[in-house]
């Protein structure tokens, strides 16, 4: 190994296949490549048992720490193998990324004042409060560095949590583009198109937060106004409850909640546009895929999402928790497609270029780089 290698140590929560969020999707994807890096030797520990540390996608095979809860009677003990862990691997840097590391994270830093510690917020749709909010913001406060996905969440690190701007690094999300599988069908996604006239894909799991109640009454509103389906392509805890709330609205020919699907580009070369109805965002993957491929989309004005869509140069933006801002918007795009559709190409353009997985690298490289030699002094 080089001299100059830096050791980091990834701590997170969990990483389970059928549960994969956008932060744990981007998490692997950028391990993957990382792999290339002479510079940086990554290792991997989580909190609780996950199932992806089988995946050969790994430099170091990751550990699990089976710690379930603060309360866990091995508390200390799993602290002490921590500690011990990054003094034999000469780890330099630990970098958390998500609620629960963050805080053991902040413990580790009490415990070792020169290690170097980064933390990660990348959502401002799970704000903390009460003693919560207390240990992330002594969190961030102990932290050498915090990496954000977009410029609306650092400012609201900033205004809500004290945070130090300075030390606020706003990087990127990553868009890995997937080769379509030739071979894959989806039968049931092609009887929908068949008798719609429009169809509509929205990329999120089915609950409050994403906006889906707001979908449910835009639906409401325009059925028997508007030949259209809304094709939801997510599961989650929340999937039963969304079904029924679609039957009991009548809605079982306006939405159809088709579960996680993998081969998202099938879907986006087969769709007239794009949702994303959340209520809150950090800076979303799925807006991300949408104009990556060209599909004209409509938005709320949360979080991120007008960083991404270029304050509506590259799509619509609507107010959060609006059916009937929403329903406006459908019906504007639906009249205006060509020209929806040209700001979206624009839009793609620009993402090809910004949304790498090597600018991701590059700067991860180089803030680690600038923090070690600058803790070496």
């Amino acid at each position: 190994m080089r001299d100059d290698t830096v050791n980091v140590l990834y701590l997170l929560d969990e990483i389970n296949q059928n549960r994969l969020g956008g932060s744990e999707r981007q998490f692997m994807i950028f391990q993957k490549t990382l792999n290339n890096s002479s510079r940086i030797n990554p290792h991997v520990v989580f909190l609780r048992d996950s199932d992806v540390s089988a995946i050969p996608i790994w430099r170091n095979v990751p550990n699990i720490l089976n710690l379930n809860s603060f309360k866990n009677p091995g508390f200390i003990l799993k602290i002490y193998y921590l500690m011990r862990f990054i003094s034999e691997n000469k780890i330099s840097i630990v970098h958390t990324l998500l609620v629960d590391s963050t805080i053991i994270g902040a413990m580790l830093k009490i415990l070792s004042p020169r290690l170097i510690l980064i933390s990660t917020q990348r959502n401002l749709g799970y704000l903390h409060t009460g003693f919560r909010r207390t240990l992330i913001k002594l969190a961030y406060k102990l932290s050498n560095a915090v990496v954000v996905n977009a410029t609306k969440i650092k400012e609201t690190l900033v205004n809500l949590y004290g945070t130090s701007e300075d030390k606020i690094h706003v990087i990127s999300n990553i868009y890995e583009q997937r080769e379509a599988d030739k071979d894959y069908h989806d039968s049931e996604f092609e009887k929908i198109r068949a008798s719609h006239k429009h169809i509509s894909l929205i990329i999120a799991n089915p609950k409050a937060i994403k906006g889906f109640y707001e979908l449910v009454e835009t639906a409401t509103i325009l059925k028997g106004k508007l030949d259209i389906a809304f094709v939801v392509l997510g599961a989650g805890a929340d999937f039963e409850k969304a079904r029924s709330t679609i039957v009991e609205k009548s809605l079982e020919n306006e939405i159809y909640l088709l579960g996680f699907k993998t081969e998202i580009n099938y879907y986006l070369q087969r769709v007239d546009f794009a949702i994303l109805p959340s209520r809150s965002e950090g800076y979303s993957n799925a807006l991300i895929e949408y104009i990556y491929h060209g599909v004209p989309t409509i938005a709320t004005n949360v979080g991120g999402n007008s960083e991404a869509l270029e304050g509506g140069k590259y799509g619509i933006l609507v107010e959060p928790r609006s059916p009937a801002a929403l329903t406006d918007a459908v019906m504007m795009l639906v009249k205006n497609q060509d020209r929806y559709k040209a700001a979206a190409l624009l839009g793609m353009q620009d993402f090809k270029t910004k949304f790498t997985v090597e600018n991701s690298i590059s700067k991860h490289s180089k803030l680690y780089e600038e923090l070690w030699y600058n803790n070496r002094k």
